[in-house]
């Protein structure tokens, strides 16, 4: 009898544990916090580093690299298009109060770094080809920037921008302007409703403010 009994009470612990975690859940889900978070920040230091921002900010990416602005829900780079459009879907869903998510993150990041007789090249990792770097050196040859070798390349060929290889970027410049630009977007509305989405990009502005160098890597996720 003894035996028994302990069996159903093992028996009804082990029942309840993923009830209430189902319980548990749905009531954060219903009325837990909710979290909302945007950060803008765009750090040029100078006028021309604000010029050469704008410059990154503006290409025509569509053009250089032959895709929208857009796949599905997902942008495929930064511009200013992109940037205005994840701004207002941020505001529009705080501003209701129903049907919106639990969670939304935004956060855009943009830096400008001026660096005068920069050499950038391709350093390839033999034994490990996906960790190839691009890197941007002064005359000493020290590292200002180093960068990922697996996002998408496009290069100034002195008329128009053209798609190129990682492995073939090597040039040297006197004057530039590097922007580096990163943009977050997160929408949470329960464990298989969200969607993540994460661009990097590197742009090289010379100092007649031409982009001459693009780089482009994203990462998407969708539950």
């Amino acid at each position: 009898m003894r035996r028994k009994l302990a069996l159903l009470v093992a028996l009804i612990i082990i029942v309840s544990i993923p009830i209430s975690y189902f319980l548990w859940s749905m009531y954060v889900r219903l009325y837990g916090p909710s979290i909302y978070e945007k950060a803008i920040n765009r750090k040029p230091t100078s006028l021309q580093e604000a010029f050469a921002l704008d410059v990154a900010e503006y290409s025509n990416y569509s053009h250089i690299f032959g895709k929208p602005n857009f796949a599905s829900i997902w942008a495929d780079f930064i511009d200013a298009k992109v940037i205005q459009y994840y701004n207002d879907r941020y505001d529009n869903f705080t501003q209701k109060d129903w049907d919106k998510p639990r969670q939304i993150r935004f956060r855009y990041d943009a830096n400008v770094s001026t660096w005068n007789q920069i050499h950038v090249v391709y350093v390839p990792t033999p034994e490990d080809h996906y960790n190839s770097k691009i890197q941007v050196q002064s005359t000493n040859s020290s590292i200002l920037l180093e960068n990922v070798g697996y996002m998408e390349y496009a290069h100034w060929n002195g008329s128009d921008h053209q798609k190129t290889n990682a492995s073939e970027i090597d040039f040297f410049i006197p004057k530039s302007y590097v922007v580096r630009m990163e943009l977050e977007y997160f929408e949470y509305y329960g464990p298989l409703a969200a969607s993540y989405l994460e661009i990097n990009q590197l742009v090289i502005v010379d100092e007649n403010l031409v982009a001459v160098l693009l780089g482009i890597e994203s990462s998407k996720a969708l539950a």
